[in-house]
């Protein structure tokens, strides 16, 4: 795995783990966390030499109605190759799909990425079980890599040269989960 998700992403399970307590299962409970909660999603290749990480996103929420369900504010870090990150649905690169299983190929020259993210999302869980519900909407930044110092002296026009040199990605995702 990457340096560059490897250590990002233990930082966000040992996040998740606060305020969790062993109770059929590691639990976390509401009233310590309030409105904020944490959220690691991997995206990952399994091919005949084995399962490969190829991206992640590191996120953190905060729900408006302060419910753990509803409108929320997403921020986060987006991990991984360029074709896979932000989209968390299917590469640019080739792919493969079958009746019970999807591959993601990610293409081996492409750079590795890491993107600052902030969307606005709404999710709907139910906390006895059964269907749920998510969609998020929000941007992606890349680009503008590097530090980069001029004797200029503007603050203003060189601020809005490095916005200028930015890309703005945006991103949707929807999902559906089942819980039991």
């Amino acid at each position: 795995m990457p340096r560059c998700i490897q250590r990002p992403l233990l930082i966000a399970l040992a996040a998740m783990c606060w305020g969790a307590h062993a109770e059929s299962g590691l639990r976390v409970n509401p009233e310590q966390t309030g409105p904020f909660k944490a959220r690691v999603q991997l995206v990952a290749s399994e091919g005949l030499q084995g399962s490969r990480l190829l991206g992640a996103q590191l996120l953190g929420d905060f729900y408006v109605a302060g419910t753990g369900s509803g409108l929320r504010l997403s921020g986060g870090l987006l991990l991984g190759p360029s074709s896979l990150v932000g989209t968390g649905l299917a590469p640019a690169g080739p792919q493969t799909l079958g009746f019970s299983q999807r591959t993601l190929n990610a293409w081996a020259d492409e750079p590795q990425l890491q993107q600052p993210y902030l969307g606005l999302g709404y999710s709907q869980h139910s906390l006895k079980g059964g269907w749920g519900f998510s969609a998020d909407l929000g941007l992606a930044v890349s680009g503008g890599s590097g530090l980069r110092l001029s004797s200029t002296g503007v603050f203003a026009q060189s601020l809005d040269d490095s916005l200028r040199r930015l890309q703005w990605t945006p991103v949707l995702q929807v999902g559906v989960s089942y819980r039991f």
